[in-house]
């Protein structure tokens, strides 16, 4: 697969893959969708294995949601090492609502 790259574009980050482009809020978020694009299958793979090694099977009905489950964290943190391990954005603050008062 070729290289996919990560784009400022108006405030935004870009990142085509497959021929679309889709537009992120962080350059973090972007670059994570970025390498998981390019590097998929081997994360994928790794991450069965890792479910596997806990003695859960992907293909299996009673552990099969487990293992996904645990194959995802371990897809996420492999993109989160290949992506340069950027820092999470700051989280937006929230305005108090009056409502909530009772």
């Amino acid at each position: 697969m070729s290289k996919v790259t990560v784009q400022e574009v108006f405030g935004q980050f870009a990142v085509e893959i497959a021929g679309a482009v889709k537009l992120y809020a962080s350059e973090a978020e972007a670059t994570k969708v970025a390498v998981l694009a390019e590097k998929e299958q081997e994360f994928y793979e790794e991450g069965v294995a890792f479910a596997a090694s806990l003695g859960f099977n992907i293909d299996d009905e009673k552990t099969g949601k487990t293992a996904k489950g645990k194959a995802n964290v371990v897809i996420a943190y492999l993109a989160w090492v290949e992506g340069g391990k950027p820092e999470a954005p700051e989280p937006e603050a929230k305005e108090e609502s009056k409502d909530d008062d009772f």
